[in-house]
């Protein structure tokens, strides 16, 4: 037969028995607790307050899980990155920015057109010297005839 390891009273017990027992204390006062030695790791103890903090932090896991789902799929490294630059933004003067837009704008245009016009420069100075060699030899066959 077992031994109970929280009993309410000890009185109907014999005396070998009962001097296994101690008066409870805590939420077990007025009980009597089975004595035991722990070995190994092995003793009796109220497993209530572990198992109400283990519940505890069951569920803070549960929720902080929850909470980490949110995040799924989102890179920490850019998402500080956009952080920055909203934070950066939020700082902007708007006519600054136009300005430099329209001053980057306006660098783009003139080295377009700067490198078109060389193009053309180019072409047309071929064309120039095509002509002139051209009009150098009909004159040539001019004075001849």
């Amino acid at each position: 037969m077992p031994i109970e390891s929280v009993v309410d009273s000890i009185d109907s017990f014999e005396d070998p028995i009962k001097e296994l027992y101690k008066p409870g204390e805590g939420d077990l006062k007025g009980k009597y607790i089975l004595d035991v030695k722990a070995v190994d790791g092995f003793s009796l103890t109220n497993p209530t307050k572990l198992k109400s903090a283990l519940d505890k932090e069951r569920d803070a896991h549960k929720d902080a899980q929850s909470k980490l789902k949110l995040f799924e799929g989102i890179d920490p490294k850019e998402a500080k990155e956009a952080l920055e630059k909203i934070s950066e933004i939020d700082n902007w003067d708007p006519d600054k920015k136009n300005e430099e837009f329209l001053k980057k704008q306006e660098k783009q245009i003139r080295q377009k057109f700067e490198s078109e016009n060389k193009q053309i420069s180019k072409k047309l100075g071929e064309e120039i010297a095509k002509k002139e060699s051209r009009i150098t030899s009909l004159q040539k066959q001019l004075e001849k005839s």
